[in-house]
């Protein structure tokens, strides 16, 4: 599934942000650590729950298993 897919069908959210997208791809990179600035209402902890989410519906634990 794909990153625009999954914020639509299981958040509501039709457009991801774009700290949203760059996020999950660092996270399944596994680049650690990452550090997120952005504004108030911006989505941050959907950035940083959503990758980890994704996994428990696909049942592919690559992340934390």
């Amino acid at each position: 599934m794909n990153i625009s897919d999954f914020y639509k069908n299981y958040l509501g959210i039709t457009t991801p942000y774009r700290h949203q997208v760059r996020i999950w791809e660092t996270i399944e990179k596994r680049k650690y650590p990452i550090f997120l600035r952005a504004p108030t209402g911006s989505g941050k902890t959907e950035a940083v729950i959503a990758p980890f989410l994704a996994q428990f519906i696909e049942n592919k634990f690559s992340i934390a298993p």
